[in-house]
């Protein structure tokens, strides 16, 4: 077996500026560089040299997550890093290879398991009533396809059914133990995350306990049997309308897009813009409104999220005009429909 030239992320997030505590374990916890995380929810894994986060999806290795964090393509990351002597030279195996992080199934083959899982689903009193106060109809949540997660022997049920009829190799949120196909489960409610031709990229779940988080991505980690981790998707809604707005989170954009009649589009966080400027230009657009939360004044990680992404749509001709409304609304969502009260 050759050698290869391995990049220690350990080094990595110290030349970066992050700052590590046992580094000497298996897997690091940090605040992930990349969300306004507080509570560590990134994973740096040391002996594969792969990060991800659990809130923001954000996943790699240790050169995407240098170039990730200087704005460096990979191949001026890796040279950056080799000529600074941030290398260390192992042998590695093929399965290790084929392990680092699996490439989730192409967009047409989770949009097919996702719907057959969500129309295997019912939606709870609870949850629907939940989606009912924010504004929604009866019609736009069946449409949707807001789901309850199940309950595990129900989730062993229908993940073993969708595997007689799908492919659930490299789609987030299943794996396998023993060989049995298996789901990863949280309490909450499943919530689409649609491309622009409506299809469902991936699913986040609203969380029914929010003492630490209100979202998480419906995900396998690639440290689980054929998992795959969620990527940081962007949703997009269906609604047409004059305008395009911009604001944090698949179901605010479709509350909003509701209220609105407009177009949508959900960042899962204020920093994850990653695909945002190749989407808008697929979709022919030049002119945005910025609606992210209103805490973007209060909030530095999230008012410099938001000054990246006005600049990075100005570096491209996009014209991103802020959206300003009654700071004791958080969201735009709480906004518009205070407003219709």
């Amino acid at each position: 077996m050759a050698d290869f030239m391995e990049i220690s992320i350990i080094d990595v997030a110290i030349k970066c500026g992050i700052k590590l505590v046992d580094c000497g374990k298996a897997e690091v916890t940090i605040s992930c560089p990349f969300c306004d995380d507080k509570k560590k929810h990134m994973c740096l894994n040391t002996a594969k040299n792969v990060f991800y986060c659990h809130r923001c999806g954000e996943s790699g290795n240790a050169i995407s997550l240098y170039a990730k964090l200087t704005g460096a393509d990979n191949k001026v990351a890796y040279r950056e890093l080799t000529d600074g002597g941030i290398v260390r030279t192992t042998t590695v195996t093929h399965k290790q290879i084929t392990n680092v992080e699996r490439v989730p199934l192409p967009l047409s083959g989770r949009h097919s398991v996702y719907t057959g899982l969500l129309q295997s689903l019912d939606l709870s009193a609870k949850h629907r009533n939940n989606l009912l106060n924010r504004g929604l109809d009866a019609d736009v949540i069946e449409s949707n396809l807001y789901r309850t997660v199940p309950g595990i022997a129900a989730a062993n049920r229908i993940a073993t059914e969708l595997a007689t009829r799908f492919p659930l190799a490299g789609v987030p949120g299943f794996y396998t133990k023993d060989g049995i196909w298996m789901m990863s489960l949280y309490k909450g409610f499943f919530i689409p995350v649609r491309s622009a031709d409506g299809l469902i990229q991936g699913l986040q779940i609203r969380l029914d306990d929010e003492k630490k988080r209100k979202y998480r991505w419906f995900s396998s980690s690639h440290y689980k049997e054929n998992g795959t981790p969620a990527h940081s998707w962007i949703h997009i809604t269906d609604s047409g309308g004059n305008a395009v707005f911009i604001t944090e989170g698949a179901l605010k954009a479709d509350v909003a897009a509701h209220l609105t009649g407009d177009c949508f589009i959900g960042l899962s966080g204020a920093n994850c813009i990653n695909g945002l400027v190749p989407l808008l230009s697929g979709m022919g657009i030049t002119k945005v409104y910025e609606a992210l939360d209103m805490d973007k004044h209060t909030n530095k990680n999230v008012a410099t999220a938001t000054d990246k992404l006005h600049r990075r749509l100005a570096e491209v001709g996009i014209n991103c005009i802020p959206c300003e409304w009654d700071s004791h609304c958080k969201g735009i969502d709480d906004f518009l429909l205070n407003s219709t009260d």
